[in-house]
C-alpha cells in the first residue's frame, strides 16, 4: 500500500500506513511519513499536516546549503531535527540550476557514469561512518516521538528513499514492499521528470549530460538491491544490522514496532 497525501505544493509527501510488516501486522496510518522540502508547502498544508496527521517531528535531512536556499517554514509546536546525510561531494542533488550544473560536470568523462555515483551514494548513505551517529538519532527522534514524524530531503527521492527503506526494515516490512515504496516516487515525480527529459536538451548539451540528467531525476531498483544484498550477506537481520551497524539496541526496534504497527 503506497499512500501519496495529496497536498496542494508537495508532490511526494506520502503516509507509510497500511504497509505490510512483521507478524501479519501493518504500520499505523498518520505516523510516518516520508516527503520533499517543505518550503513549497501551502498553508493549507501545514494545517493539515498538523490538524489531520498531528505532525511532531520534522528530519531534515539536506545538506547547509540546501537549507539556506529554501529553508523549510517554521511550524509552532514541531520540532525540527536537522541530519545532513551527505558530504559536498554529492552537491548536485540540491537540484538548484548552479549545484545541478556543478553536478552534471563531473559526467563530461564518459568513463564516469551516473547510475554508478548514484548507487555509490546510496551505498554510502548507508555504510559510510559518517552517517552513523545520525542514523541512530534518527531511529530514537522517532521511537519516542508523541505524534506523527516525517523525514525528508529535497526532492524526497534519495536520502528521504534511503531512510525509507531503513526504517521499514526496522519495521519488519517485507523486501519487496520497501522495493515498491522506494519505485513510487517516478509515479508521483512524473510531471517533473517529463519536464526535464522535454526541456533539458534545450539547456543541456551532449548525451552523456542528457543522460545524468535523467539518471538525476529517475530511481533504480539496483540501488535498494545493493544494499539489501550487503545486508544479507554480513548481517544475520535486521537486529544484527542495527546494533552492529548504527549501536542501535534491539529494544529501541521492538520500540518502534510497538509504537507504529497496529
Amino acid at each position: 500500500m503506497i499512500t501519496r497525501i495529496a497536498f496542494q505544493g508537495l508532490r511526494n509527501t506520502r503516509d507509510l500506513g497500511g504497509k505490510p510488516a512483521v507478524g501479519g501486522k501493518r504500520i499505523a496510518a498518520r505516523r510516518l511519513l516520508r516527503g520533499e522540502a517543505l518550503a513549497g508547502a501551502s498553508s493549507s498544508d501545514i494545517r493539515r499536516l498538523l490538524n489531520d496527521y498531528r505532525l511532531k517531528l520534522v528530519i531534515d535531512l539536506r545538506m547547509d546549503v540546501e537549507v539556506a536556499n529554501a529553508p523549510d517554514p517554521v511550524i509552532p509546536g514541531v520540532r525540527t531535527l536537522r541530519c545532513n546525510l551527505l558530504d559536498d561531494s554529492f552537491f548536485g542533488i540540491a537540484r538548484d540550476e548552479y549545484s545541478v550544473e556543478t553536478w552534471l560536470s563531473m559526467f563530461d568523462d564518459p568513463a564516469v557514469r551516473p547510475e554508478q555515483v548514484f548507487s555509490d551514494m546510496y551505498f554510502k548513505l548507508v555504510f559510510d561512518d559518517h552517517v552513523k551517529p545520525l542514523m541512530k538519532e534518527i531511529f530514537t527522534e522517532v521511537a519516542e516521538c508523541d505524534g506523527a514524524a516525517l523525514w525528508h530531503c529535497s526532492a524526497g527521492k534519495d536520502r528521504a528513499g534511503v531512510v525509507t527503506m531503513l526504517m521499514l526494515y526496522a519495521l519488519g516490512v517485507p523486501r519487496e514492499a520497501i522495493v515498491a515504496d522506494y519505485l513510487a516516487t517516478r509515479r508521483f515525480t512524473f510531471p517533473e521528470i517529463m519536464k526535464v527529459r522535454l526541456l533539458a536538451p534545450l539547456k543541456i548539451h551532449g548525451r552523456q549530460r542528457l543522460h545524468s540528467a535523467n539518471v538525476l531525476m529517475d530511481v533504480d531498483a539496483a540501488y535498494c538491491r545493493r544494499i539489501f544484498d550487503e545486508i544479507e550477506a554480513r548481517f544475520t537481520d535486521e537486529f544484527d544490522f542495527f546494533k552492529r551497524q548504527y549501536d542501535i539496541p534491539p529494544a529501541l526496534l521492538l520500540r518502534l514496532r510497538e509504537k507504529y504497527l497496529q
